[in-house]
């Protein structure tokens, strides 16, 4: 049996406007809510505000190209699926790896309305099945998706990650990260200890279709918050979250004040009742 036909919503850039109303064509259906541009600014806009299901992207734009607008669009709308399409033939090997899981696939003009039809139903599926993340952090920490812990590739790219989600969508520095996980290191072999955590983080994340869920920077890194939930976000979000249970991160020392931060709260909580 299928997944349920609900209503989804896509957005197509192009910048070719008879290119676009061919388009438009051949998508239009009673179960399909379609916005189309031609301005890269106004299509990532229009992407975080409303969280779109899924993205046709012409690859061969003027300005940022379609597969940059793409990068930007899964940072803003980290559910919304990517479709390429593109009058030439790409490299979608390299492209594949740039965008990870959200990519469905590559749409080459001219495109059919049997190929388009296929690229909904696909579309159809995926927000059927979509995932729920989750960090847990009370306790010791890990990262769900879908109820499935994920196993990281180290012990020091959890924590890192684990770093980030504990500071809720602040940029981490550097320096903070390496006196968090490598307080006894050398400098040098500090700084070489972190480009190899963040490094594994990052690839760990593109690979498993949750790049979104943080953004690397020279020297930084922060947690997408709007890509994932979190038990201490709710807590402290709710004065009615009863979740937290007197342990936080207990796998790492750094976190030992943040804990002593959350008893202070649960006990003026438990004195208010």
């Amino acid at each position: 049996m299928g997944a349920p036909r609900t209503t989804v919503n896509i957005i197509v850039i192009d910048d070719e406007i008879r290119s676009l109303q061919a388009f438009v064509g051949n998508v239009m259906d009673a179960d399909i809510q379609c916005v189309y541009f031609s301005d890269g600014d106004k299509f990532l806009n229009h992407a975080r505000e409303y969280k779109p299901d899924c993205a046709f992207l012409d690859i061969n734009m003027p300005g940022k190209n379609g597969v940059e607008l793409a990068e930007a669009v899964t940072e803003v709308s980290p559910d919304t699926k990517i479709v390429f399409i593109s009058g030439y033939t790409q490299n979608e090997k390299e492209i594949s790896r740039r965008i990870g899981a959200n990519l469905l696939g590559f749409c080459y003009k001219p495109y059919s309305r049997d190929k388009i039809e296929w690229f909904i139903s696909k579309i159809h599926e995926s927000k059927a099945s979509r995932r729920v993340i989750e960090a847990k952090t009370f306790g010791a920490f890990d990262l769900a998706v879908n109820g499935d812990n994920q196993e990281f590739p180290s012990q020091k790219s959890k924590e890192f990650l684990a770093l980030l989600i504990a500071r809720r969508g602040a940029t981490v520095e550097m320096g903070e990260t390496i006196a968090a996980l490598w307080p006894d290191k050398e400098a040098d072999k500090a700084k070489m200890l972190y480009r190899n955590a963040k490094c594994r983080l990052e690839l760990f994340l593109r690979e498993r279709g949750l790049a979104a869920l943080a953004v690397f920077g020279r020297g930084r890194a922060s947690v997408n918050c709007s890509a994932l939930e979190c038990d201490m976000w709710r807590y402290l979000d709710d004065v009615n979250d009863d979740g937290y249970k007197g342990e936080f991160l207990i796998n790492y020392g750094w976190s030992f004040a943040m804990q002593l931060w959350l008893d202070d709260i649960a006990a003026k909580r438990n004195a208010d009742k």
